[in-house]
């Protein structure tokens, strides 16, 4: 799954912490990987989430 974070305010790693936190909630193991595209000011980064299986 890709999940992409854009705005002003540079929260991706609270957007990071929610989604490892809500995996957790959920008893689901999961790896992402964050590529930052920031620039200019401006929080840009896409996150790829894979469900780890075993």
């Amino acid at each position: 799954m890709q999940m992409i974070y854009r705005s002003k305010k540079p929260f991706s790693a609270l957007a990071y912490g929610m989604m490892m936190g809500s995996a957790d909630y959920f008893n689901e193991k999961i790896t992402i990987e964050m590529k930052d595209l920031s620039e200019n000011g401006e929080s840009h980064v896409i996150f790829n989430l894979t469900k780890v299986v075993g």
